[in-house]
C-alpha cells in the first residue's frame, strides 16, 4: 500500500481527569478512512475462503473456532499419556 494510505497516528487519550504518568493514558491509533475501507474489503473477502485455507488443527482467531478446545485437548492427551506411563516428550517431538 502507498505510505499515505497506511499512515496512521497515535493520540494518547487520558484514562482519568489529571493525568500524570504514561499509564494513565491509553493509546488510539487514527488510521485513513481509505486505509479503513480497504482493510474492510479484504476482511470480507477473506472471510469467504479462510475456513477452506486454514487447517483444523488452527483454532485461534478463526470465527466459530475457540483455543480453548486445543488446550483442553492437549490436557487430556498428557493426562492419558500419563495413565499409561508414556513420557509426554515421545509424542511431542
Amino acid at each position: 500500500m502507498l505510505k499515505a494510505i497506511n499512515c496512521t497516528s497515535i493520540t494518547l487519550v487520558p484514562k482519568i481527569p489529571n493525568p500524570s504518568t504514561v499509564k494513565e493514558y491509553r493509546p488510539i491509533e487514527c488510521c485513513t478512512v481509505l486505509y479503513k475501507i480497504i482493510a474492510k474489503v479484504l476482511t470480507s473477502r477473506l472471510q469467504e475462503v479462510i475456513s477452506s485455507v486454514i487447517r483444523e488443527a488452527q483454532s485461534g482467531f478463526i470465527p466459530g473456532r475457540k483455543i480453548a478446545d486445543n488446550i483442553i485437548l492437549a490436557t487430556e492427551l498428557v493426562k492419558a499419556y500419563q495413565r499409561k506411563h508414556i513420557s509426554p516428550g515421545v509424542w511431542l517431538r
